[in-house]
């Protein structure tokens, strides 16, 4: 099943793989000693819902479904990939484009290594958290290094 069949498929599995972690971000977690199990990237139905939720989306914040709909394509080939050095655990941000207003930038969160437990089973990846609308300004601060690309 394609991811935007998967989305919007109420009896769909509860995990989905979006992509790989890509060979340049491998390495510069590598460089930082950052080790990664399995470059796999996932997203849980709950963590997607809780991304697009009431709150966010009145903010202005929630990203619009044409966005969503690229998730895999961003994970592939975003404009940066951050690494977020003030998390607990190694958290990634993908920044790109939105193909919905030229005037917004995305970012997509994705934890490393992050164990998910479902129906009694544990799986571990490189899991998304949340995503959302950001001034590029944000995205600028000390608390991020770029693996790739960056942030205009």
């Amino acid at each position: 099943m394609d991811w935007r069949r998967w989305r919007h498929a109420a009896s769909a599995g509860q995990i989905f793989e979006i992509g790989r972690l890509s060979p340049a971000t491998l390495d510069g977690l590598g460089d930082r000693g950052i080790a990664v199990r399995d470059p796999l990237v996932t997203v849980a139905r709950d963590r997607l819902d809780h991304a697009t939720r009431r709150r966010k989306r009145m903010r202005g914040a929630a990203l619009e479904d044409a966005d969503i709909d690229r998730f895999p394509d961003i994970i592939a080939g975003p404009d940066a990939v951050l690494l977020d050095r003030e998390e607990k655990t190694p958290t990634l941000i993908y920044v790109f484009s939105s193909v919905v207003a030229a005037d917004k930038t995305g970012k997509i969160a994705v934890r490393l290594n992050f164990a998910q437990r479902r129906r009694g089973t544990t799986t571990v990846s490189n899991a998304f958290r949340t995503a959302g609308y950001v001034r590029k300004s944000n995205l600028r601060e000390r608390r991020y290094d770029a693996l790739e690309g960056s942030v205009e």
